[in-house]
């Protein structure tokens, strides 16, 4: 059998040659010998031709080099704006000895990256650290002018996507209104506001160079949740009937990310939201009744629509409920924290522990 002609995607791989600096180790020539056996993989596979697809092939190609770049080296997660989430994804990989790294723009973040046992990197200074990485994954939001991630390293990403992990954070609020009704992946994009409709531009943009899209409902965790906003501010909850909500706790965030990391599968878009979607002002009661204290009086969304600012509005424009089944059906996820109760329970916990 006469495996398909073919050439590897252009480029070499650099991650391949940093993690295996051997004397006499021939980077294009393994190059070469890991395509053409992933060609060969693709015709001899059940159901494959000799027209199997570049595509196909793409992906065989990928799944060889990803398993050999984690085999032969230190592994490590370049990360775009390492925000919220992403320093507890960090955490948990620094754990399991992964070198993590994450962009910076100003001095005092560089040192509270550095605090956290990320290694800062200038943003506009990142070629060095991105082609070392095994992994690479962003966070940073579009704005008006597009994707700040793919207008600058966006040619160097296409390059790497044939042969590195690479995951964007998006948001369910693509999805927009759906009147509360069930949305998986595969359900149309119909974003209700401007941030809505940036991120499904930039989704667009990331899924035509492979990535693994995380699509995450209201993300909450410690120090970002309803026991804080009780604690500092929160002083009236909103009523608004059926209107429902879908969140998801930081580890479970956490927990998808690196499942998908051992098992990738370029170009999927994943939904990341707990079991129970619920009205926001059942959750403020419950964080209410942990703390002991009464919770706010409820108004009626009538009224207190009134007095919110347009990006508040915002936030209460879209209905809807959010399908996880994927991430549990591919990776097999079991939810850490499967509803706000154990979420917010376990926050309260830990607060009154380390407190």
């Amino acid at each position: 059998m006469q495996c398909l002609a073919a050439s590897p995607p252009p480029d070499p791989i650099h991650a391949v040659a940093i993690s295996n600096p051997a004397r006499g180790f021939d980077v294009a020539n393994f190059m070469q010998r890991a395509y053409s056996f992933a060609a060969f993989i693709s015709f001899a596979a059940p159901g494959g031709t000799n027209k199997s697809s570049a595509t196909d092939i793409k992906k065989e190609y990928f799944l060889i080099m990803t398993t050999i770049i984690r085999a032969i080296g230190k592994k490590s997660l370049f990360c775009f704006g390492p925000g919220y989430s992403v320093k507890v994804i960090a955490r948990a990989l620094i754990d399991q000895n992964w070198t993590v790294f994450g962009t910076f723009r100003k001095k005092d973040d560089a040192r509270a990256l550095a605090a956290l046992g990320i290694e800062p990197v200038p943003f506009e200074d990142a070629l060095d650290k991105l082609n070392a990485a095994s992994a690479i994954l962003s966070s940073i939001p579009p704005n008006v002018d597009g994707d700040p991630v793919l207008a600058h390293y966006g040619g160097l990403l296409r390059e790497l996507s044939d042969t590195h992990w690479i995951g964007y954070l998006s948001t369910t609020g693509v999805y927009g209104d759906t009147g509360g009704a069930l949305v998986d992946e595969t359900a149309p994009l119909n974003p209700s506001n401007d941030r809505s409709h940036w991120r499904a531009a930039a989704e667009k943009s990331w899924l035509e160079i492979s990535a693994h899209v995380f699509r995450l409902a209201g993300i909450y965790g410690p120090d970002r949740s309803s026991l804080s906003r009780l604690k500092s501010d929160l002083k009236k909850r909103i009523d608004y009937p059926g209107h429902l909500f879908s969140r998801i706790h930081v580890d479970d965030i956490a927990q998808t990310i690196l499942a998908s990391l051992n098992h990738p599968n370029p170009g999927q878009i994943y939904n990341l939201s707990d079991d129970e979607p619920v009205e926001q002002q059942v959750v403020e009661a419950y964080a209410a009744s942990l703390l002991g204290i009464d919770p706010p009086p409820l108004v009626a969304f009538n009224e207190a629509v009134k007095d919110m600012s347009p990006i508040a509005q915002t936030f209460w424009q879209d209905n809807r409920r959010i399908d996880n089944s994927k991430i549990k059906n591919e990776f097999g996820i079991k939810l850490i924290y499967p509803s706000y109760r154990e979420g917010l329970k376990a926050i309260h916990q830990s607060t009154e522990n380390t407190g």
